[in-house]
This record gives C-alpha cells, structure tokens and sequence, in this order.
C-alpha cells in the first residue's frame, strides 16, 4: 500500500496480507451489489476503483444508479 493512500485510508500492509485478491472476490462483490442503488461519500472516487478492477478482470462496469453523499 503507498504512504499516501496508507495516510488516507488509514490501511496499511499489515492489514492486507493473507487476505484475497481482488480478482477472487470481484465476482462475489458483484453479486452482493446485484443492481442495487450505490451511495457512497465522493462516489466518483470509489468508482474508479471498481472500473479498473473490473477492466482487470475483463468484467463490465454496472449500470447501478449511484447516489454521491
């Protein structure tokens, strides 16, 4: 994990080692949200995380409609 996003986020290397990579659990996250509505604070910036793990992983962005707190 970069210092800037440690400093941000507040998770650090400890906290992500032996847990599952993205591409084994994007599907399952996918499932979960199913085409529920996504609300999240600065939604645009959490989006782009989902966009380039499912551009990774060959999925397609859901066409959920996202609310911005």
């Amino acid at each position: 994990m970069p210092p800037d996003a440690t400093r941000v986020s507040g998770i650090g290397d400890d906290m992500l080692k032996g847990q599952p990579a993205v591409a084994a659990v994007l599907p399952d996250f996918m499932k979960f949200i199913g085409d529920s509505v996504l609300i999240a604070h600065n939604a645009g910036f959490d989006l782009g995380f989902l966009r380039t793990a499912l551009d990774r992983n060959g999925l397609a962005m859901p066409s959920n409609l996202v609310i911005d707190t």
